[in-house]
């Protein structure tokens, strides 16, 4: 009763979805939402990628915005959005992040903040990490998103983020969507060898246009630890029903896991906490005034003995006055 529902908005391949009471609709953009939301994006030009880099742990994001601006990947200021990063040695640091020229990540900033209701947002590797972890895999795992033409690939542990990376094919027909899915095997066994590993479980992630998975033969990567993750909730989308687990995943993200400005954080926390702060001072009102009539029922009772406390001994002075004797 006290729960504001949440929305979602997913802007995948330049198109803009809204999830909201069990349905998928395409919608122009977020002027056509109201209520509070979570905004996920791929992003228009992000490139994601987890990277060791020699430099000390404070000073990572820097040293790999030099990087891509000096290898010519980029050629406007950068944004860096970090998902993880941890301390390798004295001088050295893994990093996972998504980095994007930083107009278009204010294009999204300057979007929410004119959003009448709170948005907090979301690249679309946050919540491939956030899947990750809560999987809590001992194992090296592969977390793959295909949708349309694209095939987004995440590697990790509990411990760690080995590989991120995006697979593109020319178009959706079904001869491009296999290579897709090769060039998806391939970056996974690449990052074995240069990593070590043995990534033991792939989850497959599907969305409302992805197509048939190929089947992945024992030449192919672990081909028994490949599988499509699977839900019991239902999505209604052009009236079609859909099961995915890409939804499902949504609803456990926190609103810790946004990187919307901090003011949008504090609003929406505030938002959300609101009922509970109003149910807890009325509950602190019935209080005060339960205690008001208590203490008001115990004064007048008090006053009332008080009275006849003072009448009784009136008439015991009296008495006392008729039965002694006047000296004179």
């Amino acid at each position: 009763m006290f729960t504001r529902a949440v929305s979602y908005i997913i802007e995948l391949d330049g198109t803009t979805y809204l999830m909201s009471e069990g349905k998928i609709n395409v919608i122009p953009d977020m002027r056509n939402v109201s209520g509070d939301v979570y905004y996920i994006s791929d992003m228009r030009n992000a490139v994601s990628r987890s990277t060791t880099m020699e430099a000390p742990l404070k000073h990572t994001d820097v040293m790999v915005r030099k990087q891509l601006r000096d290898s010519g990947e980029f050629d406007e200021p950068l944004s860096i959005v970090t998902h993880w990063k941890k301390k390798k040695g004295r001088s050295v640091s893994d990093i996972f992040f998504t980095a994007l020229p930083m107009r278009t990540l204010y294009t999204y900033y300057d979007q929410i903040k004119a959003y009448e209701d709170t948005a907090l947002f979301f690249p679309l590797y946050s919540v491939l990490l956030s899947i990750l972890r809560k999987l809590k895999p001992k194992k090296p795992t592969a977390v793959v998103f295909q949708h349309s033409r694209f095939a987004d690939v995440l590697i990790g542990s509990d411990k760690r983020v080995y590989f991120a990376n995006r697979c593109v094919s020319f178009d959706d027909s079904e001869d491009q969507l296999a290579a897709l899915w090769h060039t998806v095997r391939s970056d996974i066994t690449a990052a074995e060898i240069e990593h070590g590993i043995e990534v033991t479980t792939v989850v497959k992630l599907l969305w409302v246009d992805s197509k048939e998975i190929p089947e992945w033969t024992a030449e192919d990567i672990h081909p028994q630890a490949s599988k499509r993750a699977d839900t019991d909730d239902v999505v209604l989308f052009e009236n079609r029903e859909y099961r995915l687990p890409f939804l499902a995943a949504l609803k456990t993200l926190s609103a810790a896991e946004g990187i919307a400005p901090r003011v949008e954080k504090v609003l929406y926390y505030a938002r959300r906490m609101a009922p509970y702060f109003s149910a807890a001072v009325f509950i602190i009102l019935i209080c005060l005034f339960t205690g008001t009539f208590w203490l008001s029922h115990h004064i007048e009772t008090g006053k009332k003995e008080l009275t006849r406390y003072e009448l009784r001994r009136a008439s015991i002075r009296q008495v006392l006055q008729r039965k002694l004797p006047h000296l004179d």
